[in-house]
């Protein structure tokens, strides 16, 4: 029996120390932020040594749970957001399919193409924070991971406020509740910052396997039409099934979703190449 608690005490340490680990920022984050930088943008190491040093103020030398969006303005100082019209792309559950696109069509506009958001996402699955103890990355403690959360509100929201034309939502429709949640990312920071005198139209791509989850004109996709249409007049949404999953990046489904994209940037009438937009 004592043996029998023993191994139970030594799995419980063994899992707490891994959930642990996996929330503390590593020590290389200048070294992955840079290589991350270097391959994903297209500027010089210079302003990617700038970028960096502008990230690491957002949060260094800071308690983590006060972390704010406005923190990172310098950052984007640094590298502004850019979209060309027609050309934003935003995604909730379905990385590997938003990753896949940025591969087929790079001009296709999302944090896996963006260089602000690019530079970031190329580091890896990896939580941020500093310490009001010390002014550099705290990579001892259990991360906070707030720090991660607002540079990913403030992109968001600014990618928002500067798309233009129509717009891109790549949903997963067999997600958690329903497709569309008030209190989602995607609702609070992304739909919410779109602007009704610069967007036209909300695309949403609607991503779910045959018969599952919820299809276009179903429970909460009703609801986001609804909003919609209120926001940006009455053509100004269209919502694609896509059957297909969000956890592979089947480039027979990434093709799918790219020719729709094209389809609905040609069939815009104001699809003429606009001048991009930065803060």
């Amino acid at each position: 029996m004592v043996q029998g608690v023993f191994v139970i005490f030594s799995f419980l340490l063994v899992v707490q120390t891994g959930l642990s680990q996996a929330q503390t920022p590593p020590c290389d984050l200048e070294a992955r932020f840079l290589a991350s930088c270097d391959v994903n943008t297209a500027v010089s190491s210079t302003t990617c040594m700038q970028a960096w040093t502008a990230f690491l103020a957002a949060f260094a030398g800071k308690d983590p749970s006060t972390v704010t969006q406005a923190d990172y303005n310098s950052y984007y100082q640094v590298l502004p957001i850019m979209v060309t019209r027609n050309q934003a792309l935003f995604w909730s559950g379905t990385s590997a399919l938003a990753e896949g696109i940025s591969l087929m069509d790079p001009t296709i506009c999302s944090s896996f193409t963006e260089p602000s958001a690019a530079s970031v996402n190329g580091m890896g699955d990896v939580c941020w924070c500093g310490s009001s103890r010390s002014p550099a990355v705290d990579c001892v403690n259990v991360c906070n991971c707030n720090p991660k959360t607002q540079f990913w509100a403030s992109f968001s929201t600014m990618l928002g406020q500067r798309a233009e034309g129509v717009v891109f939502w790549l949903a997963w429709g067999e997600g958690p509740g329903s497709t569309y949640q008030s209190d989602s990312f995607f609702a609070r920071y992304e739909f919410s910052s779109l602007s009704s005198s610069r967007v036209s139209k909300l695309v949403v791509l609607d991503v779910h396997r045959e018969g599952m989850g919820e299809s276009c004109g179903e429970g909460s996709l009703i609801t986001l039409e609804t909003l919609s249409v209120a926001k940006f007049g009455a053509n100004g949404y269209t919502c694609y099934d896509v059957i297909g999953s969000a956890s592979i990046m089947d480039m027979g489904v990434v093709q799918e979703i790219v020719d729709t994209i094209h389809m609905e940037q040609r069939s815009c009438e104001c699809t003429s190449n606009q001048p991009e937009y930065s803060i």
